[in-house]
């Protein structure tokens, strides 16, 4: 039957990793001081825990720089990348090998005993000359066996020597008595960082899951976010536009309607008397309109010298309609005097000269504005005010 084998990346930036110088993370990227992490994409680190992006390496230009893995198991193999530089390769403490890449390969064994082994690389970039020389180194591919359950590993403790440690910041210098040097420091952000190697089984037991399906609860009826947030854009919209259609109607459009009628004029009213007959006597001048010289006061004086006429012409009548046929034919036979002979002057003229506008017009007329009564010469302003005093002292019986 034969063996399980299993095979397994550690990548360069896997603790489990030894590098010599160590790793500068810490400051701007250089080459010719040892190993400095680099990615695909994103190029070199800049500053204290930056991430990266694409495949990370370490580089170094350093010559004598190196790189280390301790595992257990049967084969292993370096991958990265020589430019212009030699390199060797030290396996469990032999005699160095000067190696050439195989493409990406740097070095690969196989067929080892089952057990811990030590693997070292270390770069030879000794021609000074040659500016674009270094190592570019990728990952280590373990072959291993997996451990029986029954097997048990020895636990062995080693304590690190201090030239492997790396102390970044202020530290200083501290002796204590029975207990050696120690370091010490009172500075935040001072650093202390060391890499080790451990051993162990790295291949789990295989284990197949049985998955489980769990019966859905119920169906999820919730609105997304966005429609939620549009629900919500329109019922504020809508509550906006509401309530300004009900301030227009109830509060805006009340408030102009009461302005307006409070600042239009009011119309006069109409006097009673004027609708009592039909045919009045118009004793106003025609003419243009707005041609009245005589404004407010003249038709108020006109308009009241009418209604005196009026009146009395109403008495005459009703006096007439109650007489004998010898009184008309006494009024008819006798020297006509009064209003029969205003009126029959008016209706046919004083001495022959025409009033022109004057005669009988409806009632109506009598309640046009002051400027439709036009522009009356001044022989008919005396004639009317005459008969108007001549009413006022009694001449007319």
């Amino acid at each position: 039957m034969a063996q399980t084998v299993y095979t397994f990346d550690v990548d360069d930036i896997s603790p489990s990793i030894s590098y010599s110088p160590f790793a500068d993370t810490f400051t701007t990227p250089d080459l010719l001081s040892g190993w400095n992490p680099y990615f695909t994409d994103s190029g070199f680190a800049t500053f204290q825990g930056q991430t990266g992006n694409g495949t990370s390496l370490h580089i170094s230009a350093l010559n004598g720089s190196s790189v280390s893995l301790q595992w257990r198991g049967t084969g292993i193999e370096i991958r990265g990348n020589a430019t212009n530089a030699g390199y060797t390769v030290a396996l469990d403490g032999q005699e160095p090998q000067v190696l050439s890449p195989q493409g990406d390969t740097l070095a690969k064994q196989t067929d080892l005993p089952d057990a811990n082994h030590t693997i070292t690389l270390t770069s030879l970039t000794t021609n000074p000359s040659i500016p674009d020389s270094f190592i570019a180194f990728d990952k280590f591919i373990v072959t291993s066996i997996p451990v029986n359950d029954s097997s048990s590993l020895p636990i062995i403790s080693k304590p690190l020597p201090e030239h492997v440690i790396n102390f970044n910041g202020a530290w200083s210098f501290q002796n204590i008595s029975n207990a050696g040097t120690s370091h010490l420091s009172r500075k935040k952000g001072d650093r202390v960082a060391t890499q080790f190697i451990a051993s162990g089984d790295t291949t789990p037991p295989e284990i197949t899951p049985t998955p489980t399906p769990t019966p859905s609860s119920g169906t999820s009826t919730s609105f997304p976010r966005g429609t939620i947030a549009a629900f919500a854009l329109a019922g504020i919209l809508g509550f906006i536009l509401i309530t300004l259609v009900l301030l227009y109607f109830f509060i805006w459009r009340p408030r102009r309607q009461r302005r307006r009628w409070h600042t239009q004029p009011t119309p006069a009213p109409r006097p009673k008397e004027y609708e009592a007959s039909d045919d009045v006597l118009d004793i106003g001048p025609s003419g243009p309109r707005g041609e009245n010289s005589a404004g407010v006061a003249g038709f108020v004086e006109r308009r009241e010298s009418t209604r005196v006429i009026e009146r009395w012409w109403e008495r005459e009548n009703r006096r007439g309609s109650g007489g004998s046929k010898g009184r008309e034919s006494k009024r008819a036979s006798g020297p006509r005097t009064g209003f029969a002979k205003w009126r029959e002057e008016v209706e046919h003229g004083f001495g022959g000269r025409g009033l022109g506008g004057l005669g009988l017009r409806q009632q109506r007329d009598l309640c046009r504005e002051p400027d439709d009564f036009g522009q009356a010469s001044e022989d008919q302003e005396e004639e009317k005010h005459d008969i108007y005093v001549s009413y006022q002292e009694g001449r007319f019986s």
